[in-house]
Formats: C-alpha cells, sequence, structure tokens
C-alpha cells in the first residue's frame, strides 16, 4: 500500500505542477499583454503630442500658433496640454531663414526698390527686434561690435554665388 500511496501523491503532485505551470504562463501572458497595450497607447499619445505640436507650430506668427493650440485643445479636450494656453508663444518667436531667403530673393530682383521693401519689412516687424537688427545689417547700420553689415542697397545687387545681378 505504501508504493501505491506514494504514485498517487507523485501523480497528485504532478498534476499540481501542471496547473501551475499553466496557470503561470497565462499569468505572464496577461501581464505582457497588458503592459503592450499600455505602451502602444502610450506610444499614440505622444505620436498625438507630436503631430499636434508640429502642426501648431508651422508658422513663425506666434498669433497664428497660439489660435492653433486653442482650436486643439477645443477639439481635443483632455489630450492636449492645458499648458499650452499659458506658453508664451512669442518668447520664441524671431525672423526665420525663410523670411531672411525671401528678402534677400526679393531684394536681389528688385534692387531699384531696396529703400521701400526694408521700409516695408521694418513696418510689418516693428515690434521684433531680431528683424530690425537683421534689416539695420542689410541697410549697413552697425547693430553690434562685429556684425557684419551690407553698405547700402547697392551692394545686395550682389548674389550668393557672388554674381552682380
Amino acid at each position: 500500500m505504501s508504493l501505491e500511496r506514494l504514485k498517487a501523491k507523485l501523480t497528485a503532485l504532478s498534476v499540481f505542477v501542471t496547473a501551475a505551470s499553466i496557470l503561470g504562463s497565462v499569468g505572464i501572458a496577461a501581464f505582457t499583454f497588458h503592459q503592450s497595450e499600455k505602451l502602444q497607447k502610450e506610444t499614440a499619445d505622444t505620436q498625438f503630442a507630436l503631430k499636434a505640436a508640429d502642426i501648431v507650430l508651422q508658422s513663425d506668427d506666434p498669433e497664428v500658433n497660439a489660435n492653433k493650440a486653442a482650436r486643439f485643445q477645443n477639439l481635443f479636450p483632455g489630450r492636449v496640454s492645458t499648458d499650452w494656453s499659458d506658453f508664451d508663444w512669442k518668447k520664441y518667436a524671431e525672423e526665420s531663414d525663410d523670411m531672411k531667403l525671401q528678402l534677400a530673393k526679393l531684394l536681389v530682383e528688385r534692387p531699384s526698390q531696396c529703400k521701400q521693401i526694408i521700409a516695408m519689412y521694418r513696418t510689418l516687424f516693428q515690434s521684433d527686434p531680431t528683424v530690425q537688427a537683421f534689416l539695420n545689417r542689410l541697410e549697413g547700420i552697425p547693430t553690434s561690435p562685429g556684425t557684419t553689415a551690407v553698405k547700402g542697397c547697392s551692394q545686395l545687387a550682389v548674389s550668393i554665388d557672388g554674381k552682380t545681378r
């Protein structure tokens, strides 16, 4: 009888070990599935936030950016951070390289209208000191030591490759 009892105990132990390994595998699979789902949600939220920020920041105009941020907050309440409304857009807005390139092209194409074009840009960007400093450099007005300035509108007819237009 002792041998049959030992066999019964070993059989019961093997059933228990098998059940425990099955339950452990299911538990680990459930945990892995839950973590994967959580990671996918975090990834989607991050991608949404990056795309929203990219769309909002496409403009160099701080007012346009603030309006886009407000629209995103209205469209997606709870998904777009409320910190966007407190963000000081004007603190980070300055002239862009694209604006400088377009201004340079305009001045090269119309050198006879140089003074009028610069005056127009001064009026459009009168509250932006970085744009004003850039325009000062174009007009040959020293802005700070070590700053290279063009000597008036006459030199603006020279393009980037050094050829006179």
